[in-house]
């Protein structure tokens, strides 16, 4: 019991740590302030802050398909295909993997997580397609 305290302790503290830097303020500050309530209280927090993240992502792709060529628009649709069925696999293992302590926080930290790395990725195309045509 002592051991799986320690794990799930753990996993929440490396939630934590992978957020800072990838996720929203508001999401940490959310999140730092459900730790001390309860576990449904964190999935709020991440629920927020996936559908945030996830109009961010569509945001940056819509953006990006506008200022592409005919063939790049092509290979954008395809590797956008190839991230959802990566990521859905990957959730898929997260959600499934016994070693996990709870499944389903951590399946919920990961989508929100690959979606703001997404969102993130497209964004940085975007302002450096923006910062090669001054």
């Amino acid at each position: 019991m002592k051991y799986a305290l320690l794990i799930a302790l753990l996993g929440f503290s490396a939630i934590s740590a992978f957020a800072d830097n990838l996720l929203s303020d508001t999401f940490n500050s959310c999140y730092t302030k459900a730790l001390n309530i309860d576990k449904i209280s964190q999935i709020e927090c991440l629920d927020v802050e996936y559908e945030y993240q996830d109009k961010r992502l569509n945001q940056n792709y819509k953006k990006l398909m506008q200022s592409l060529t005919t063939s790049e628009k092509t290979r954008l649709k395809k590797a956008q295909r190839q991230w959802l069925q990566y990521r859905d696999a990957n959730l898929d293992f997260y959600a499934n993997y016994s070693g996990f302590v709870d499944k389903n926080l951590l399946s919920s930290f990961k989508l929100t997580q690959e979606t703001a790395k997404r969102a993130n990725e497209l964004e940085f195309i975007l302002n450096y397609a923006k910062s090669n045509d001054d």
